[in-house]
């Protein structure tokens, strides 16, 4: 069923796991139309007018990729294994690395003259993409959050890493598109004030345990029991008439992602 604008849908507490919202083709909506991929944790693929964004990668394997957006130094944030293998596959292809300070020593010694040190409040101007670092909160005042504008076909997409609480830094971004964001690190009534202060058209879960499709079984991350945690925070999203469309992804698979 269909929770308001919540596009979340479910049977009883049990979550049926959807690729996206009602009539999004599974199929691949084509080379160069913006679409995005959940590689567990808060890994997050995006193909933005053909340029191919990873944020956070970590992951088991290599990945091509224009440019990489790191949040914070816990390593399945920030994986240098991982990126030398994105580097191998993508060659002179990748262009940008970016993250905070406290990942500067390594990401040097990586990141083969293509890394950007960061802090909150940088805009970065990347081929077809605005990228703006924004506060983030987990354990160190410089962790980042990334905001990217694809100057081609207008979406606004906000990654906010293991963002921990509500704040006016990470919430001075209005009317995203696509937002990501981490389960079970924020306490509701801050998720929720979230959500009414940016107002993203969608809201995307990540970093929990996916009930289809998990590839890392080795590790799940917060919170324990996700099927309720996601039913929860829907049926709060509509207590608060959040308009708000949740799109809860399978890990792999590739969704497209609406302009308006």
């Amino acid at each position: 069923m269909t929770m308001n604008r919540v596009s979340v849908i479910a049977a009883s507490a049990a979550l049926i796991w959807a690729a996206g919202t009602a009539g999004c083709s599974l199929r691949s909506p084509g080379p160069n139309l913006p679409r995005a991929v959940w590689w567990e944790c808060a890994a997050v693929e995006l193909n933005l007018s053909g340029i191919i964004v990873l944020i956070d990668p970590w992951f088991p394997f290599g990945r091509k990729a224009d440019a990489v957006l790191v949040t914070h130094l816990h390593y399945d944030h920030f994986s240098p294994e991982t990126i030398a293998r994105i580097q191998d596959a993508s060659g002179e292809r990748l262009g940008l690395i970016v993250g905070p300070a406290q990942i500067a020593a390594p990401l040097r010694t990586i990141g083969k003259g293509k890394e950007r040190i960061a802090r909150a409040g940088e805009t970065i101007r990347f081929q077809n993409l605005v990228i703006e670092t924004v506060f983030s909160s987990e354990n160190n005042r410089d962790d980042l959050g990334y905001l990217i504008r694809d100057t081609k076909s207008g979406l606004t997409i906000l990654h906010l890493g293991d963002n921990h609480a509500y704040s006016d830094e990470c919430a001075r971004v209005k009317d995203i598109d696509y937002l990501f964001l981490s389960m079970g690190k924020m306490p509701l009534e801050d998720m929720l004030r979230l959500l009414q202060t940016v107002r993203p058209r969608f809201l995307i879960p990540i970093h929990y345990k996916p009930a289809k499709g998990a590839f890392q079984a080795e590790f799940y991350p917060s919170p324990p029991d996700p099927e309720t945690y996601l039913d929860e925070l829907a049926r709060a999203m509509k207590a608060r008439r959040i308009e708000t469309e949740m799109l809860v992804l399978i890990p792999g698979r590739e969704v497209p992602l609406r302009p308006r």
